[in-house]
């Protein structure tokens, strides 16, 4: 938007006194409009470090921090690694980042982009695709000496007769009460008599694709998420997920029961401290699961839930009341997210009807003057369906960590969030006080701890993955 003032040329012969004075007040109101732009600038750049252009929509956005992501550092180097997967998806926030509710539309919304990102995974793998196209094509060279309105034969059936009777009676009445009410003949008749319509050339095409993906999708990652919100309040996520034969087999051993094995070469610190080494600003930006490795070397599937809540207009009583329940429901959005990794089974469907038609024709009035007629229409409908199921039994659940925060980018917003993991050495713990035998393998001798380096992504970022860890 322009803020300078439209400028006009001065009135010709006027004084001298009052062109200085005019100079003066435009000069005055210049340096007024530019100091706005420059705050409106740094107001903006405090509402959202991801914002880069007021004409750039959130969705936009996200999908090209996505892209440049993929295009240097960390990300680069996951997609160039052949032996991974790479997938991603957007979704925008169904409310505007005004409501009270949006919190928990933003978790919703990540499910939705790791819902579009597991479906481009399953359809890598193997999609049935259907497709039929229809064309039609008709035309005639109708001569003008036919363009007359043709009368109907009357109907021979008694029942026929009846019906049409009925019908031209309940017809005059109405036109009796039409014609009271101030309408002309003219007019009644043009409602009441039908038209007939005579095609001199049509043509329609028409396609229907229908694609279709199921399997299995356990093992997949949730590498790095991205949040905008652009200056109408609208909203975004995105997520890059990845897929390795490494994350598969955790997920299989650990959903069926089997015994994992340690790696001392990946022993890191105890997973209490990587959990507790995240910030209060980077916990709203954490989404999903990751496969930390404790410092015996065993993996632990840790998860992150969220979901939000507003304290507005609530009383002390209320806030407890609201930020427990929100907690419970981030716990199980954790659980899910835990869940669907370990055994998630989905099946995607694609819809897609295009197609374009072309008449040409002649309205046929009785009694008037036919009148040419040219009709074009486009279709085009697209409906997708996603279904995604997992069950599990696991010993071990452990809840790590809670925390509420301030959203990074919506300082309106309260995020509270729930950290929750399974792991071998926790579920010969628990399996331990309820005196059952240890079920995983010993590590055999104390590896070397160290420490797993991460990096600080902004407040609209997550975490950069280590790509070590796949």
């Amino acid at each position: 938007m322009d803020n300078h003032p439209e400028r006009t040329s001065p009135a010709t012969g006027g004084r001298s006194s009052s062109r200085f004075a005019g100079l003066v007040a435009l000069a005055f109101s210049l340096t007024l409009n530019h100091a706005a732009v420059l705050a409106d600038t740094d107001s903006s750049e405090t509402v959202s470090t991801a914002a880069q252009g007021s004409s750039e929509d959130a969705e936009g956005m996200v999908a090209r921090m996505i892209e440049e992501w993929l295009g240097e550092g960390a990300g680069r180097a996951f997609k160039r690694k052949e032996d991974l997967n790479l997938v991603q998806g957007t979704a925008l926030v169904v409310l505007n980042a005004s409501d009270e509710r949006w919190g928990k539309a933003r978790a919703l919304a990540f499910q939705s982009a790791f819902i579009e990102a597991m479906g481009e995974y399953v359809s890598s793998i193997r999609q049935s695709v259907s497709v039929s196209i229809a064309r039609d094509y008709f035309e005639e060279d109708i001569p003008e000496a036919e363009l007359v309105y043709q009368e109907g034969e009357a109907p021979d059936s008694y029942v026929e007769r009846i019906v049409r009777k009925t019908a031209v009676l309940a017809e005059h009445a109405l036109d009796r009460k039409l014609a009271d009410s101030g309408m002309s003949e003219d007019e009644i008749r043009r409602l009441t008599t039908p038209v007939q319509k005579r095609t001199a050339l049509s043509e329609s095409i028409k396609r229907r694709t229908l694609t279709t993906a199921f399997g299995s999708a356990a093992g997949l990652i949730p590498v790095k998420t991205f949040e905008a919100v652009d200056d109408e309040g609208n909203s975004a996520i995105g997520v890059v997920a990845v897929y390795s034969e490494n994350m598969r087999r955790i997920a299989d051993r650990t959903a069926k029961g089997k015994a994992v094995r340690p790696d001392p070469g990946r022993a890191r610190s105890p997973i209490g401290d990587q959990v507790a080494s995240f910030g209060k600003d980077e916990l709203p930006s954490e989404f999903g699961v990751r496969v930390m490795w404790d410092e015996q070397g065993y993996p632990a599937i840790v998860s992150f839930g969220q979901w939000g809540w507003s304290p507005s207009g609530l009383s002390k009583r209320k806030r407890a009341l609201r930020r427990k329940f929100a907690m419970k429901q981030a716990e199980n959005d954790a659980r899910a997210n835990l869940t669907a990794f370990l055994n998630a089974a989905a099946r995607f469907t694609e819809e897609s009807n295009v197609g374009a038609d072309m008449e040409e024709a002649f309205n046929l009035p009785r009694g008037g003057v036919p009148e040419e007629i040219e009709v074009s229409e486009v279709a085009d409908r697209l409906v997708e369906t996603a279904r995604v199921k997992a069950r599990v039994a696991l010993t071990g659940y452990t809840r790590e960590r809670t925390w509420s925060a301030r959203h990074p980018l919506l300082e309106e917003q309260e995020i509270v969030g729930m950290v929750a993991y399974w792991s071998p050495t926790r579920e010969d713990a628990v399996r331990k006080t309820i005196g059952e035998e240890a079920r995983h393998a010993s590590p055999g001798k104390d590896p070397q701890k160290r420490k797993k380096k991460t990096q600080v992504g902004g407040t609209s970022e997550s975490r950069e993955p280590d790509l070590a860890d796949f």
